[in-house]
């Protein structure tokens, strides 16, 4: 009796581990993670993987006061810019909470993804564009911010 519910109890376990690594593989394919040809892809691509985006990165240097910066941020400036700015795709913005050895010099990173190149630059030609870049340099108390232009790394 003791035999067969053991030999039971490792059929179910079995059938539950096949599973689980059924359904595993299965999510890392819907998010692109993994292909059909068993070969293992890094799982730290994202969606944007198929199509490389163009982004501009903005950094915020440490402001004078950082309670206000933060607040004309997130109340004026985060939301003109995702509705205002002409096509852009993604928009993420990080506070800096500091470095492996101390402080650090920003206080918020942003990161705009647009379609191409092109589009990137009409966006920062526009007159919601210019707006944009004038109230971030008007909000920046601790000196200009830092642009830069870039594209993530092909995935290996």
């Amino acid at each position: 009796m003791l035999g067969e519910t053991a030999a039971q109890v490792s059929t179910i376990l079995l059938a539950t581990r096949d599973k689980r690594r059924k359904l595993f593989r299965i999510s890392r394919l819907q998010w692109g993670c993994e292909t059909t040809d068993n070969y293992p892809r890094p799982f730290v691509r994202g969606i944007h993987e198929r199509t490389l985006m163009p982004k501009l990165i903005v950094l915020y240097p440490l402001p004078a006061d950082a309670t206000l910066f933060e607040r004309r941020y997130r109340l004026e400036h985060a939301p003109m810019v995702m509705e205002k700015i002409p096509g852009l795709k993604k928009f993420v913005s990080s506070q800096v909470l500091g470095t492996p050895t101390g402080a650090a010099p920003y206080q918020r990173v942003a990161e705009l993804y647009f379609d191409s190149l092109e589009s990137l630059q009409a966006a920062m030609a526009s007159d919601e564009g210019k707006a944009a870049v004038a109230h971030a340099t008007e909000i920046s108390t601790g000196g200009s911010p830092v642009v830069l232009i870039a594209e993530d790394d092909k995935p290996l």
